[in-house]
């Protein structure tokens, strides 16, 4: 994988994503108390930019604050409306996964998500996978503070 993260630039993507496929508006807002939670899920994702800061969430979140604030919790949100699927299809349309460094020899192509890409990861480790397999919230949530863990593992909740 790439080892330079593109850092919290994901975001003002997915947020477009949201938008293109109506899964927000620009009315849309949540209410972040700091952490998120799948439904059913007892674990906290916690959003890493407040955290140390004020030690609390950002509150009433619309999509611009969100992005300019780098709102973990509503990208997570966000990341569990899409699903896998619609994700992987419209970053892709941006380039994201593949490697413009045309004069630098040691660039790589980075990674963008998708269910082959799980699977690849999963057989790897040796586990026992089909294309039924479903990905859990654990694959899903891991590290917030948008390194590329945010597609690796936020962009594949709940396996839609």
């Amino acid at each position: 994988t790439n080892p330079y993260p593109p850092g919290s630039t994901v975001k003002p993507f997915l947020g477009l994503a949201g938008l293109h496929h109506e899964h927000v508006d620009y009315d849309f807002a949540i209410e972040d108390p700091g952490y998120f939670r799948l439904p059913g899920v007892s674990y906290r994702w916690g959003d890493y930019t407040l955290r140390t800061q004020i030690g609390g969430g950002h509150g009433h979140t619309d999509l611009m604050k969100a992005i300019y604030q780098s709102c973990d919790t509503f990208f997570y949100d966000l990341g569990n409306r899409m699903g896998i699927d619609t994700i992987h299809n419209f970053m892709a349309k941006f380039g994201f996964g593949d490697n413009f460094a045309v004069d630098i020899a040691y660039a790589r192509t980075g990674v963008l998500p998708s269910r082959e890409w799980k699977m690849r990861v999963e057989v790897s480790r040796g586990t026992q996978v089909t294309p039924s397999t479903p990905l859990l919230a654990r694959d899903t949530c891991g590290l917030p503070h948008c390194s590329w863990q945010l597609l690796h593992q936020l962009l594949l909740m709940k396996g839609k």
